[in-house]
Protein backbone atom coordinates (compact mmCIF):
# COMPACT_ATOMS: atom_id res chain seq x y z
CA UNK A 1 0.00 0.00 0.00
CA UNK A 2 1.28 3.21 -1.21
CA UNK A 3 1.53 6.34 1.94
CA UNK A 4 1.40 9.77 1.24
CA UNK A 5 3.83 11.87 2.14
CA UNK A 6 3.87 13.53 5.76
CA UNK A 7 3.63 17.10 3.71
CA UNK A 8 0.69 16.27 1.60
CA UNK A 9 -1.38 14.73 4.56
CA UNK A 10 -1.31 18.11 6.59
CA UNK A 11 -2.80 20.00 4.01
CA UNK A 12 -5.17 17.98 2.89
CA UNK A 13 -5.97 17.90 6.68
CA UNK A 14 -6.49 21.58 7.17
CA UNK A 15 -8.42 21.84 3.90
CA UNK A 16 -11.03 19.67 5.50
CA UNK A 17 -11.35 21.25 8.99
CA UNK A 18 -11.08 24.95 6.94
CA UNK A 19 -14.53 23.55 4.90
CA UNK A 20 -15.63 21.86 7.78
CA UNK A 21 -15.35 24.87 9.99
CA UNK A 22 -16.91 27.26 7.10
CA UNK A 23 -19.79 24.55 6.53
CA UNK A 24 -20.49 24.36 10.82
CA UNK A 25 -20.58 28.74 10.45
CA UNK A 26 -23.42 28.34 7.35
CA UNK A 27 -25.53 25.85 8.67
CA UNK A 28 -29.02 26.62 8.32
CA UNK A 29 -29.85 24.54 11.60
CA UNK A 30 -28.03 27.24 13.55
CA UNK A 31 -29.36 30.55 12.86
CA UNK A 32 -27.84 32.56 15.62
CA UNK A 33 -25.03 33.21 12.95
CA UNK A 34 -23.57 33.12 9.61
CA UNK A 35 -20.05 32.94 8.42
CA UNK A 36 -19.32 35.86 5.48
CA UNK A 37 -15.83 35.73 4.49
CA UNK A 38 -14.59 39.50 4.31
CA UNK A 39 -10.69 39.20 2.76
CA UNK A 40 -9.75 43.11 3.92
CA UNK A 41 -10.76 42.28 7.50
CA UNK A 42 -8.63 43.54 9.89
CA UNK A 43 -8.88 42.42 13.88
CA UNK A 44 -5.77 43.89 15.79
CA UNK A 45 -4.14 44.97 12.79
CA UNK A 46 -3.73 42.30 11.19
CA UNK A 47 -5.21 41.16 7.66
CA UNK A 48 -7.36 38.63 8.50
CA UNK A 49 -8.88 36.48 5.43
CA UNK A 50 -10.94 33.99 7.70
CA UNK A 51 -14.45 34.01 7.97
CA UNK A 52 -16.27 36.90 10.17
CA UNK A 53 -19.27 35.94 12.71
CA UNK A 54 -21.93 38.35 12.37
CA UNK A 55 -24.69 38.14 15.12
CA UNK A 56 -28.24 38.73 13.64
CA UNK A 57 -30.96 40.74 15.32
CA UNK A 58 -33.90 38.89 17.71
CA UNK A 59 -37.29 39.20 16.42
CA UNK A 60 -38.68 42.51 18.59
CA UNK A 61 -41.61 41.88 21.05
CA UNK A 62 -45.05 42.67 20.11
CA UNK A 63 -46.65 45.40 21.30
CA UNK A 64 -49.35 44.59 23.81
CA UNK A 65 -52.89 45.29 22.49
CA UNK A 66 -54.35 48.86 22.79
CA UNK A 67 -56.48 49.58 25.92
CA UNK A 68 -60.46 48.76 25.29
CA UNK A 69 -62.12 52.40 26.23
CA UNK A 70 -65.85 51.71 28.23
CA UNK A 71 -68.55 52.61 25.93
CA UNK A 72 -70.24 55.71 27.40
CA UNK A 73 -73.66 56.96 25.24
CA UNK A 74 -75.89 59.86 25.66
CA UNK A 75 -79.64 59.01 26.02
CA UNK A 76 -81.55 61.95 24.35
CA UNK A 77 -84.48 60.75 22.24
CA UNK A 78 -87.22 62.99 21.54
CA UNK A 79 -89.92 60.88 22.68
CA UNK A 80 -89.13 59.28 26.14
CA UNK A 81 -86.88 62.17 26.93
CA UNK A 82 -89.41 65.02 26.33
CA UNK A 83 -90.57 66.62 29.83
CA UNK A 84 -93.77 68.49 29.86
CA UNK A 85 -94.66 70.63 32.49
CA UNK A 86 -98.17 72.38 31.31
CA UNK A 87 -100.89 71.45 33.44
CA UNK A 88 -104.95 72.77 32.98
CA UNK A 89 -107.00 71.77 35.85
CA UNK A 90 -110.82 72.31 35.19
CA UNK A 91 -112.74 72.84 38.90
CA UNK A 92 -116.64 71.76 37.86
CA UNK A 93 -118.21 73.69 41.18
CA UNK A 94 -121.56 72.89 41.97
CA UNK A 95 -123.71 76.23 43.07
CA UNK A 96 -127.21 74.67 43.72
CA UNK A 97 -128.64 75.69 47.01
CA UNK A 98 -127.42 73.14 49.16
CA UNK A 99 -123.51 73.77 48.45
CA UNK A 100 -123.12 77.32 50.44
CA UNK A 101 -121.22 75.43 53.47
CA UNK A 102 -119.08 73.39 51.07
CA UNK A 103 -118.09 75.98 48.81
CA UNK A 104 -116.63 78.25 51.97
CA UNK A 105 -114.89 75.58 53.79
CA UNK A 106 -113.35 74.45 49.83
CA UNK A 107 -112.06 78.54 49.48
CA UNK A 108 -111.07 78.04 53.66
CA UNK A 109 -108.68 75.48 52.68
CA UNK A 110 -107.72 76.20 49.16
CA UNK A 111 -104.58 77.49 49.67
CA UNK A 112 -103.20 74.00 50.64
CA UNK A 113 -103.94 72.94 47.40
CA UNK A 114 -102.31 75.56 45.11
CA UNK A 115 -98.90 76.15 47.09
CA UNK A 116 -97.88 72.76 45.88
CA UNK A 117 -98.01 74.57 42.56
CA UNK A 118 -96.59 77.30 43.99
CA UNK A 119 -93.86 75.27 44.96
CA UNK A 120 -92.69 74.29 41.82
CA UNK A 121 -90.81 77.51 41.00
CA UNK A 122 -91.51 78.77 37.40
CA UNK A 123 -91.59 74.76 36.02
CA UNK A 124 -94.85 74.17 36.27
CA UNK A 125 -96.73 75.95 33.84
CA UNK A 126 -100.21 75.72 35.12
CA UNK A 127 -103.67 77.18 34.38
CA UNK A 128 -107.12 76.63 36.54
CA UNK A 129 -110.09 77.12 35.26
CA UNK A 130 -113.90 77.32 37.05
CA UNK A 131 -117.01 76.37 35.45
CA UNK A 132 -120.37 75.71 37.06
CA UNK A 133 -122.94 72.88 37.01
CA UNK A 134 -125.76 73.28 34.57
CA UNK A 135 -130.17 72.63 34.90
CA UNK A 136 -130.85 72.53 31.58
CA UNK A 137 -134.60 70.36 32.85
CA UNK A 138 -135.22 73.07 35.22
CA UNK A 139 -133.92 76.00 33.83
CA UNK A 140 -133.05 75.79 30.43
CA UNK A 141 -133.72 79.39 28.98
CA UNK A 142 -133.38 81.18 32.01
CA UNK A 143 -130.92 83.80 31.76
CA UNK A 144 -127.64 82.77 33.83
CA UNK A 145 -124.38 84.50 35.01
CA UNK A 146 -122.73 82.63 32.26
CA UNK A 147 -123.35 79.98 29.16
CA UNK A 148 -122.85 76.69 29.54
CA UNK A 149 -119.31 75.78 29.73
CA UNK A 150 -117.82 79.55 30.04
CA UNK A 151 -115.32 79.77 33.06
CA UNK A 152 -116.21 82.46 35.70
CA UNK A 153 -114.17 85.30 35.58
CA UNK A 154 -110.86 85.46 37.72
CA UNK A 155 -111.69 86.74 41.35
CA UNK A 156 -115.40 86.46 41.08
CA UNK A 157 -118.43 88.10 39.37
CA UNK A 158 -116.97 91.46 37.32
CA UNK A 159 -120.80 92.57 37.59
CA UNK A 160 -124.32 91.52 39.09
CA UNK A 161 -125.83 91.66 35.00
CA UNK A 162 -126.51 88.43 33.49
CA UNK A 163 -124.50 87.60 30.88
CA UNK A 164 -121.52 88.58 32.86
CA UNK A 165 -119.04 85.95 31.60
CA UNK A 166 -119.91 86.56 27.66
CA UNK A 167 -119.01 90.31 28.14
CA UNK A 168 -115.72 89.86 30.13
CA UNK A 169 -112.67 90.25 27.62
CA UNK A 170 -110.22 89.63 30.29
CA UNK A 171 -108.42 86.19 30.64
CA UNK A 172 -110.94 83.97 32.75
CA UNK A 173 -108.37 81.48 34.28
CA UNK A 174 -106.16 81.35 37.22
CA UNK A 175 -102.16 81.05 36.46
CA UNK A 176 -99.58 81.44 38.96
CA UNK A 177 -99.60 85.14 38.50
CA UNK A 178 -103.10 85.34 39.74
CA UNK A 179 -103.51 82.36 42.27
CA UNK A 180 -103.89 83.96 44.81
CA UNK A 181 -107.37 84.92 43.53
CA UNK A 182 -108.67 80.92 43.27
CA UNK A 183 -110.30 81.18 45.75
CA UNK A 184 -112.34 84.10 45.47
CA UNK A 185 -112.73 82.31 41.86
CA UNK A 186 -114.37 79.23 43.44
CA UNK A 187 -116.79 80.46 45.61
CA UNK A 188 -119.79 80.97 42.96
CA UNK A 189 -122.32 81.04 45.92
CA UNK A 190 -125.81 80.11 45.02
CA UNK A 191 -127.04 80.76 41.16
CA UNK A 192 -130.25 82.69 41.71
CA UNK A 193 -132.60 81.64 38.82
CA UNK A 194 -135.89 82.04 40.18
CA UNK A 195 -137.58 84.65 43.13
CA UNK A 196 -137.76 81.49 45.26
CA UNK A 197 -134.91 81.28 47.69
CA UNK A 198 -135.49 77.74 48.60
CA UNK A 199 -135.75 76.45 44.50
CA UNK A 200 -133.59 79.26 42.81
CA UNK A 201 -130.44 77.18 42.37
CA UNK A 202 -129.79 74.26 40.07
CA UNK A 203 -132.28 71.21 40.88
CA UNK A 204 -131.07 68.72 38.48
CA UNK A 205 -127.28 69.05 38.73
CA UNK A 206 -125.51 68.30 35.40
CA UNK A 207 -121.78 67.50 36.02
CA UNK A 208 -120.46 65.95 33.17
CA UNK A 209 -122.29 68.18 30.40
CA UNK A 210 -119.77 71.58 31.28
CA UNK A 211 -117.10 69.39 30.87
CA UNK A 212 -117.95 68.62 26.93
CA UNK A 213 -118.73 72.03 26.81
CA UNK A 214 -115.59 73.52 28.60
CA UNK A 215 -113.46 71.38 25.87
CA UNK A 216 -115.26 71.88 23.43
CA UNK A 217 -113.50 73.86 20.10
CA UNK A 218 -116.24 76.69 20.60
CA UNK A 219 -116.02 76.29 24.12
CA UNK A 220 -112.55 76.99 23.93
CA UNK A 221 -112.75 79.72 21.79
CA UNK A 222 -115.14 81.27 24.81
CA UNK A 223 -112.42 80.87 27.82
CA UNK A 224 -109.46 82.44 25.68
CA UNK A 225 -107.79 79.29 24.87
CA UNK A 226 -108.07 77.89 28.37
CA UNK A 227 -107.27 74.57 27.11
CA UNK A 228 -103.90 73.43 25.03
CA UNK A 229 -105.37 70.23 23.65
CA UNK A 230 -101.95 68.11 22.94
CA UNK A 231 -99.76 70.46 24.64
CA UNK A 232 -101.03 70.29 28.42
CA UNK A 233 -101.79 67.40 31.22
CA UNK A 234 -105.57 68.36 32.03
CA UNK A 235 -106.92 67.24 35.57
CA UNK A 236 -110.79 67.76 35.96
CA UNK A 237 -111.94 68.06 39.66
CA UNK A 238 -115.59 68.17 40.73
CA UNK A 239 -116.67 69.16 43.56
CA UNK A 240 -120.59 68.12 44.43
CA UNK A 241 -123.01 67.07 46.95
CA UNK A 242 -124.81 65.48 44.38
CA UNK A 243 -124.74 62.75 41.33
CA UNK A 244 -124.72 63.91 37.97
CA UNK A 245 -127.78 64.58 36.09
CA UNK A 246 -127.21 64.90 33.01
CA UNK A 247 -130.51 64.39 30.88
CA UNK A 248 -128.27 63.73 27.38
CA UNK A 249 -127.48 59.69 26.87
CA UNK A 250 -124.75 60.33 25.08
CA UNK A 251 -122.91 62.19 27.89
CA UNK A 252 -122.90 59.68 30.33
CA UNK A 253 -119.73 58.45 32.21
CA UNK A 254 -119.07 55.91 29.52
CA UNK A 255 -119.00 58.58 26.98
CA UNK A 256 -117.45 61.40 29.20
CA UNK A 257 -114.34 58.79 30.26
CA UNK A 258 -113.68 57.72 26.91
CA UNK A 259 -113.42 61.80 25.68
CA UNK A 260 -111.15 62.58 28.33
CA UNK A 261 -108.97 59.49 27.85
CA UNK A 262 -108.76 60.14 24.28
CA UNK A 263 -107.00 63.38 25.15
CA UNK A 264 -104.44 60.99 27.15
CA UNK A 265 -101.13 60.29 25.03
CA UNK A 266 -97.69 59.11 25.73
CA UNK A 267 -96.50 62.22 26.70
CA UNK A 268 -99.45 63.89 27.96
CA UNK A 269 -102.11 62.81 31.47
CA UNK A 270 -105.52 62.94 31.96
CA UNK A 271 -106.93 62.45 35.20
CA UNK A 272 -110.06 62.63 37.40
CA UNK A 273 -110.63 64.11 41.03
CA UNK A 274 -113.51 64.54 43.19
CA UNK A 275 -114.90 66.43 46.53
CA UNK A 276 -118.12 64.66 47.27
CA UNK A 277 -121.25 64.27 49.77
CA UNK A 278 -121.68 60.71 50.57
CA UNK A 279 -118.76 59.75 49.46
CA UNK A 280 -117.30 57.69 52.59
CA UNK A 281 -121.17 56.00 52.37
CA UNK A 282 -120.44 54.90 49.04
CA UNK A 283 -117.15 53.36 49.81
CA UNK A 284 -118.09 51.28 52.67
CA UNK A 285 -121.46 50.30 50.93
CA UNK A 286 -119.65 49.18 47.45
CA UNK A 287 -120.38 45.78 47.63
CA UNK A 288 -124.11 46.22 48.00
CA UNK A 289 -124.86 49.69 45.87
CA UNK A 290 -128.87 49.16 46.52
CA UNK A 291 -128.73 50.16 50.11
CA UNK A 292 -127.57 53.25 51.86
CA UNK A 293 -128.88 54.58 54.98
CA UNK A 294 -131.36 57.14 54.93
CA UNK A 295 -130.27 60.94 56.56
CA UNK A 296 -132.52 63.32 57.57
CA UNK A 297 -132.53 67.08 56.91
CA UNK A 298 -133.85 69.69 59.34
CA UNK A 299 -134.11 73.30 58.75
CA UNK A 300 -132.58 75.43 55.83
CA UNK A 301 -130.30 74.04 53.32
CA UNK A 302 -127.85 76.38 54.10
CA UNK A 303 -127.54 75.13 58.25
CA UNK A 304 -124.01 73.83 57.92
CA UNK A 305 -124.37 71.97 61.42
CA UNK A 306 -127.58 69.44 59.73
CA UNK A 307 -127.51 69.36 56.30
CA UNK A 308 -124.57 67.89 55.52
CA UNK A 309 -125.07 66.76 52.21
CA UNK A 310 -127.71 67.77 49.50
CA UNK A 311 -130.95 66.75 50.86
CA UNK A 312 -132.52 65.46 47.65
CA UNK A 313 -130.02 62.69 47.73
CA UNK A 314 -129.46 61.78 51.19
CA UNK A 315 -132.97 61.29 51.89
CA UNK A 316 -133.53 58.94 48.75
CA UNK A 317 -130.59 57.15 50.27
CA UNK A 318 -128.44 57.90 47.08
CA UNK A 319 -125.05 58.01 46.42
CA UNK A 320 -122.88 59.61 43.65
CA UNK A 321 -122.43 56.40 41.62
CA UNK A 322 -122.31 58.11 38.21
CA UNK A 323 -119.49 60.57 40.14
CA UNK A 324 -117.41 57.30 41.56
CA UNK A 325 -117.62 55.68 38.01
CA UNK A 326 -116.14 58.66 35.83
CA UNK A 327 -113.21 58.37 38.84
CA UNK A 328 -112.82 54.78 38.12
CA UNK A 329 -113.08 54.63 34.41
CA UNK A 330 -110.56 57.74 33.79
CA UNK A 331 -107.15 56.50 34.37
CA UNK A 332 -107.56 56.70 37.74
CA UNK A 333 -109.40 54.73 40.98
CA UNK A 334 -111.75 55.77 43.07
CA UNK A 335 -111.22 53.67 45.70
CA UNK A 336 -107.74 54.62 46.16
CA UNK A 337 -107.97 58.18 46.79
CA UNK A 338 -109.21 60.02 43.64
CA UNK A 339 -112.11 61.19 45.82
CA UNK A 340 -112.51 62.04 49.40
CA UNK A 341 -116.07 63.34 51.80
CA UNK A 342 -117.02 66.59 52.37
CA UNK A 343 -117.22 65.70 55.76
CA UNK A 344 -113.79 64.17 55.77
CA UNK A 345 -112.13 65.09 59.21
CA UNK A 346 -108.27 66.50 57.25
CA UNK A 347 -110.17 68.38 54.32
CA UNK A 348 -106.94 70.77 54.55
CA UNK A 349 -104.61 67.89 54.24
CA UNK A 350 -106.52 65.94 51.51
CA UNK A 351 -107.00 68.60 49.28
CA UNK A 352 -103.01 69.00 49.81
CA UNK A 353 -102.98 65.38 49.03
CA UNK A 354 -104.87 65.79 45.91
CA UNK A 355 -102.98 68.54 44.29
CA UNK A 356 -99.73 66.03 45.18
CA UNK A 357 -101.30 63.24 43.28
CA UNK A 358 -101.92 66.00 40.48
CA UNK A 359 -98.25 66.74 40.38
CA UNK A 360 -97.11 63.17 40.69
CA UNK A 361 -98.91 62.76 37.57
CA UNK A 362 -97.70 65.03 35.68
CA UNK A 363 -93.93 65.64 36.84
CA UNK A 364 -93.10 62.18 37.66
CA UNK A 365 -91.34 61.01 34.81
CA UNK A 366 -90.14 57.27 34.12
CA UNK A 367 -87.15 56.24 31.21
CA UNK A 368 -86.03 53.37 30.69
CA UNK A 369 -82.23 52.55 29.71
CA UNK A 370 -82.02 50.97 26.47
CA UNK A 371 -78.88 49.26 28.15
CA UNK A 372 -77.66 48.13 31.29
CA UNK A 373 -75.68 50.69 32.80
CA UNK A 374 -72.13 49.92 34.27
CA UNK A 375 -72.13 51.44 38.14
CA UNK A 376 -68.21 51.44 37.79
CA UNK A 377 -68.81 55.12 35.88
CA UNK A 378 -71.33 58.11 36.89
CA UNK A 379 -74.70 58.12 35.58
CA UNK A 380 -75.66 62.36 34.65
CA UNK A 381 -79.01 63.18 34.34
CA UNK A 382 -79.98 66.24 33.03
CA UNK A 383 -82.92 69.00 32.09
CA UNK A 384 -81.45 71.18 29.63
CA UNK A 385 -78.27 72.50 30.62
CA UNK A 386 -79.71 72.09 34.59
CA UNK A 387 -78.26 68.75 36.67
CA UNK A 388 -80.57 66.66 38.21
CA UNK A 389 -79.54 65.59 41.94
CA UNK A 390 -78.65 61.71 42.11
CA UNK A 391 -80.14 59.09 44.41
CA UNK A 392 -82.55 61.93 45.56
CA UNK A 393 -86.38 60.25 45.87
CA UNK A 394 -87.91 63.84 46.68
CA UNK A 395 -85.82 66.43 44.63
CA UNK A 396 -83.60 64.59 41.73
CA UNK A 397 -84.06 61.14 40.48
CA UNK A 398 -83.24 57.51 41.33
CA UNK A 399 -82.35 54.24 39.87
CA UNK A 400 -84.22 50.84 39.71
CA UNK A 401 -84.28 48.09 37.44
CA UNK A 402 -83.03 49.53 34.61
CA UNK A 403 -85.60 52.84 35.11
CA UNK A 404 -84.21 56.27 35.92
CA UNK A 405 -87.27 58.09 38.03
CA UNK A 406 -87.26 61.87 37.85
CA UNK A 407 -89.27 62.80 40.99
CA UNK A 408 -92.13 65.65 41.52
CA UNK A 409 -90.44 67.40 43.92
CA UNK A 410 -87.40 68.10 41.76
CA UNK A 411 -86.14 71.82 41.17
CA UNK A 412 -85.88 73.23 37.95
CA UNK A 413 -86.68 76.61 35.45
CA UNK A 414 -88.00 76.11 32.66
CA UNK A 415 -85.65 76.06 29.22
CA UNK A 416 -87.08 76.56 25.62
CA UNK A 417 -87.32 73.04 23.58
CA UNK A 418 -85.22 71.17 26.70
CA UNK A 419 -85.43 67.86 27.11
CA UNK A 420 -83.93 65.16 29.49
CA UNK A 421 -80.53 63.57 28.69
CA UNK A 422 -78.80 60.28 30.59
CA UNK A 423 -75.51 59.69 30.10
CA UNK A 424 -74.04 56.61 30.93
CA UNK A 425 -71.72 53.57 30.33
CA UNK A 426 -72.98 50.23 28.75
CA UNK A 427 -72.16 47.97 30.88
CA UNK A 428 -69.83 44.93 29.28
CA UNK A 429 -69.68 47.19 26.20
CA UNK A 430 -66.61 49.26 24.87
CA UNK A 431 -65.86 51.61 21.94
CA UNK A 432 -66.49 50.07 18.82
CA UNK A 433 -68.48 47.08 19.97
CA UNK A 434 -72.37 47.05 18.32
CA UNK A 435 -74.93 47.64 20.87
Amino acid sequence: MKTLPLKKISLITLSAVFILGLTACNDPKNPEYTGVAHQDDVRDGVKYGGPTYIALPTKPTPPPPPEKVPLRIVQDDELTMKYNSKLDVLFVMDNSNSMTCDQNKLTQNIDMFTNAFLNKGKFLDFRVGVVSIWDSKTFGSAPRDCELGELRPVGGKKSKSKGSCSKNTEINYVTRDTANKLGDTLKLGIEQLTNDPSTSGPQFEESFSPVFAVLSPEGNAKNHGFRRDKEAHLAVIWVTDGDDETPDASQDSMALSSYLNSMATDDLTVTTYAILGRYNDLLKNILDPARYPLLKSEGSVNNCKTNKVDPLIAEAGGAPRKMFDILERTKGDAQKGNGFDFLDKNYGEQLAGMSEKILRKVLEKKILLKHEPDFKFSIVVKYGKQLIPENDSVKGWTYDAQTITIHPGVKLEPEANARITIEYNVKGKFVGDAI
